[in-house]
């Protein structure tokens, strides 16, 4: 078992690395998976590969579900979130994306207004 405070993508597909079979030495809480994982772990990895190569929601939801209850019975990891904060933001700057993107691949940048794009007049 893993244990890692404040861990877990939004979506498992985003960090694949973290739940399924990718590379020689991932998970990072199994580097020898490949070679030495539980038939439970091959299995999970198949279906969070045709999870995503597929277009379409029921297919996605199908394959996910598998993953998950998987991961579910058998408790490789444990991973934390953290709860967002409520964020006030006017754009008079006119510098706050329009779109914003809660995903970790992003930076988790899911506040609308970033530390960086505070403007101090002088």
């Amino acid at each position: 078992m893993h244990y890692w405070w404040y861990d877990g993508a939004d979506d498992p597909l985003q960090d694949r690395f973290e739940w399924a079979i990718t590379g020689p030495n991932q998970p990072y809480w199994h580097p020898k998976a490949g070679e030495e994982g539980p038939p439970w772990l091959h299995e999970a990895t198949r279906a969070m590969e045709l999870a995503a190569t597929t277009t379409d929601p029921d297919t996605l939801r199908k394959y996910m579900i598998i993953a998950r209850d998987l991961h579910t019975n058998e408790i490789p990891a444990i991973p934390l979130g953290a709860a967002y904060r409520v964020w006030g933001a006017n754009n008079r700057l006119g510098n706050i994306p329009e779109d914003v993107s809660f995903g970790e691949t992003h930076g988790a940048w899911g506040r609308p207004l970033t530390h960086e794009q505070i403007f101090v007049r002088q």
